[in-house]
């Protein structure tokens, strides 16, 4: 049986990370596409200490073309909007598509029109497409679960703090980290502060209980600095009364009456911060979970290589990972659980 043949489209901290997933698991990396390090190998640069053969292209439309694919990986931005075109030449070119992407996990009331366009793109060509990645278990399928040993439920509360320089500079830029206080501020009270990651991750859930989103709303504050911290994502030290991130209060009442809200802290950790992910199951009876230490880095691209045969096996368009089995680990090479 044939390995799964997989592109990585985006080389930063995240993409390298699931290149080096993706080999561990025996799935054959057949192309690599980036803006920097263009030219170099990929086993290289992910630290293997062994080339790979895979050089990093900055030609992405003529890579696509050119690569018999199964799947290509997608890690470059967080919002859909930026994400949109990249995914799309995957597409088109026949590629099933999984993408780290936050907005991604669910997308159909902040970029109603964008996802559509993909769906249908997919649709035609015959592929699928999923954002996927540390969310799946620990944000949406846990907390889903353990509702299913409710006698009442009247709401869903999650806490997940996570360090926003194990993602790079675009999830670092994305939560203002580095900006002057005032100035964040500014834009904070001007409403153009950044969508939380956690409203996709409870409308992912809301959608996986049969429930109907009625009103959402958000409240973001900044996470200022009370002393110098190195941050590897912005490349310098983040100075004191500079944002180190953004803490954001989301909150959804739906039509049933079951109410979802959560805290969302990310930030470049200081010394004394750690990833913590903690779901409370409100009603009867009342349930309490958390996972800790959270795996929120190495979560990520587990989660995205162990998910590929669910991908490929699925029929074409968008697909929530809410529609997909269960998640689980592969004890076998992946491509052995490719149907056909």
């Amino acid at each position: 049986m044939k390995k799964i043949k997989a592109v990585v489209y985006g080389a930063g901290a995240t993409g390298l990370d699931i290149a080096r997933e993706l080999v561990r698991r025996g799935v054959e990396i057949v192309a690599a596409i980036d803006i920097e390090h263009v030219g170099e190998d990929l086993g290289e640069l992910a630290g293997l200490n062994r080339r790979l053969n895979v050089e990093i292209s900055d030609d992405a439309d003529e890579t696509l073309q050119e690569t018999r694919a199964d799947v290509a990986i997608v890690s470059v931005a967080s919002g859909l909007e930026e994400m949109h075109p990249h995914i799309k030449r995957c597409l088109e070119a026949g590629i099933n598509v999984t993408t780290t992407s936050e907005e991604t996990l669910y997308p159909w009331h902040t970029s109603p029109e964008l996802a559509a366009d993909l769906d249908r793109t997919a649709e035609m060509h015959g592929v699928s497409f999923m954002g996927a990645g540390y969310q799946d278990i620990f944000e949406v399928n846990l907390p889903v679960i353990l509702t299913g040993a409710s006698k009442e439920l009247t709401g869903v509360h999650g806490v997940n703090r996570y360090n926003i320089d194990d993602y790079g500079p675009a999830v670092a830029h994305y939560f203002l980290a580095g900006e002057k206080k005032s100035e964040a501020e500014q834009k904070l009270s001007k409403g153009e502060g950044p969508q939380s990651f956690f409203r996709m991750t409870l409308e992912a859930q809301i959608s996986a209980l049969g429930l109907s989103e009625k009103e959402y709303s958000q409240e973001t504050r900044p996470v200022v600095a009370d002393q110098s911290v190195q941050s590897e994502a912005i490349g310098r030290t983040i100075e004191e009364g500079e944002l180190l991130g953004l803490e954001i209060d989301v909150r959804i009442q739906t039509y049933e009456g079951v109410e979802f809200t959560g805290t969302e802290i990310a930030k470049v950790y200081d010394q004394e911060d750690g990833a913590l992910n903690a779901w409370t199951i409100k009603g009867v009876p009342e349930m309490y979970v958390e996972d800790k230490p959270t795996p929120v880095k190495v979560g990520t691209a587990t989660q995205i290589v162990n998910r590929l045969p669910d991908l490929i096996n699925h029929q074409p368009g968008f697909v929530s990972v809410t529609e997909l089995p269960l998640p689980r680990y592969r004890v076998g090479p992946l491509q052995l659980y490719v149907n056909g």
